[in-house]
């Protein structure tokens, strides 16, 4: 039986950033600070370190985490993310929330800006053989835990990216944040979303277990050693890129 209260207790973010309302049919996303979500041990220095050590990183390339691609590559990719978070949705290319949201400088070229989203970068990367990629959560904006749930047991199915580009594109922002809401009782919800995709019956037998919260709560606490600050967060071969950068910015860290 699912316990409501595990689910629930990620619902209250440690800082509250960002508020998306339905209004009239529209996304009004009111106070979006890049890169903004919960304060870590000591947010002021985090904030402004630049780098990760080495063997911290090498240490976030665990077989109990989500990592795809060759763990031998030249280029180690780190995201922390919370499929709650607006900048996240950016960075992931979800244009249909860039354009209800107004966020012109989040576009694509197909859509008239210049934007260059950094996560379908690194999926072509992982698929190339040229990048290592770990996946961790960072709770912020409160309604991203069934979700995260969802991605970890998906990766379970060999579907990370499956599932991860369904609820990160689309109506997948409105979906988790105005219908989900870590309400246990709204996982078939989301299994539905992302049918056709992965095994949905062993997918929601899978969250409903919630066999990976203890992961999650991992996830959470050892964000700290990579300096995060808020979500989205990168690491690339050591180097730290807050928000949801352009891939073009990034170029320079990779190998």
């Amino acid at each position: 039986m699912t316990s409501h209260n595990s689910f629930e207790k990620f619902a209250t973010p440690i800082s509250i950033i960002v508020a998306g309302l339905l209004i009239g049919g529209g996304i009004v996303l009111s106070k979006i600070t890049p890169g903004a979500a919960p304060a870590t041990q000591n947010p002021q220095a985090d904030a402004q370190a630049t780098t990760v050590d080495k063997k911290v990183i090498a240490s976030f390339i665990s077989d109990d985490r989500i990592v795809l691609g060759n763990k031998k590559a030249k280029n180690v990719i780190i995201e922390v993310s919370d499929p709650s978070c607006p900048y996240c949705h950016f960075a992931s290319g979800n244009q249909n929330l860039a354009i209800k949201t107004g966020q012109n400088q989040f576009k694509n070229k197909e859509n008239g800006g210049t934007y260059v989203p950094f996560v379908p970068e690194i999926k072509k990367l992982v698929e190339s053989g040229d990048a290592v990629y770990v996946y961790s959560f960072g709770n912020g904006h409160g309604n991203g835990e069934i979700a995260t749930q969802a991605l970890y047991c998906a990766n379970e199915q060999g579907k990370f990216w499956e599932v991860h580009d369904k609820l990160m594109s689309g109506n997948g922002y409105e979906l988790i944040n105005d219908t989900v809401k870590n309400d246990p009782k709204q996982i078939t919800t989301l299994v539905e979303y992302v049918s056709g995709s992965v095994d949905s019956i062993a997918l929601q037998s899978c969250i409903e277990s919630q066999k990976y919260t203890k992961s999650i709560e991992r996830d959470i606490t050892e964000n700290s050693k990579l300096k995060f600050s808020g979500t989205p967060h990168f690491v690339v071969n050591g180097q730290i890129f807050r928000g949801a950068v352009d891939f073009n910015t990034i170029k320079s860290a990779l190998k």
